[in-house]
């Protein structure tokens, strides 16, 4: 988290969203594991932009919008997940 601009914490329920910032870290932590999650991504990013992402409990399913994200993006999280997802503006895919 060296240099983090923005921390936050959101306590998502099932079927919730949860819209990241860029350069940022963001804890996800609800109180309970849940089934699906969306979490969806600013659409204007830069080269480089990056997003810091801890889950404290599992997450089943997990839906990416507002970017196209590389095939490595994972779609479920089991707790203590951390992601570190980088954009790259060659081919506008969120890493």
């Amino acid at each position: 988290m060296l240099g983090v601009a923005t921390l936050s914490y959101s306590a998502p329920t099932t079927g919730a969203t949860v819209t990241l910032v860029k350069n940022s870290y963001t804890v996800i932590n609800p109180s309970g594991n849940i089934a699906a999650l969306t979490i969806s991504l600013p659409g204007s990013l830069s080269n480089k932009d990056y997003f810091e992402i801890k889950f404290t409990r599992t997450v089943t399913a997990i839906t990416w919008s507002g970017q196209t994200v590389g095939n490595s993006v994972p779609t479920t999280a089991v707790a203590g997940t951390y992601l570190r997802l980088v954009y790259r503006s060659s081919n506008t895919t969120v890493y």
